[in-house]
């Protein structure tokens, strides 16, 4: 055993002070979660939205909303990929490989089955209204900034 295990699990272990225990990172003294923390970036505001839609064309807009549908698609495919590689290594690791045409079925079911995310069926429909209101050359600059936020 090394002596950063040893280290560790000395740490650990009940006989020691409390004060000197290592503590849950991102806990206080009084194990309430600590606020100093990255916090996650946030995200796109109606501000933000505003200036993207008075400064863009329609149709750079119709892009930057393609995207958005696209790479949320593919992040979902990704977690997807990486869900059935984690079952996968776990039936192969309890050797019951036999049954993984069965749970792969499933698996393939069960993503024809549910629709697509509720957030990326929004992006969907916004989009085909920008597109048809352009197409008919009925959206104005005024009427994209109201309408059209997220």
């Amino acid at each position: 055993m090394s002596s950063g295990r040893k280290k560790n699990k000395e740490l650990a272990s009940e006989n020691f002070p409390e004060e000197k225990r290592r503590r849950h990172q991102g806990t206080s003294d009084t194990g309430e979660a600590s606020t100093s923390k990255k916090q996650p970036k946030p995200k796109r505001t109606e501000k933000h939205l505003k200036e993207l839609i008075e400064r863009k064309s329609v149709a750079e807009i119709v892009k930057v909303f393609r995207d958005q549908i696209n790479r949320r698609m593919k992040n979902d495919k990704m977690a997807d990929m990486e869900a059935v590689i984690l079952v996968v290594k776990m039936m192969m690791a309890k050797n019951a490989s036999h049954y993984l045409p069965e749970v792969l079925g499933a698996l393939k079911q069960v993503n024809t089955q549910w629709p697509v995310r509720s957030d990326i069926d929004a992006l969907k429909q916004k989009l085909q209204e920008i597109e048809s209101s352009y197409k008919n050359k009925v959206l104005t600059m005024m009427g994209r900034s109201r309408d059209y936020l997220i």
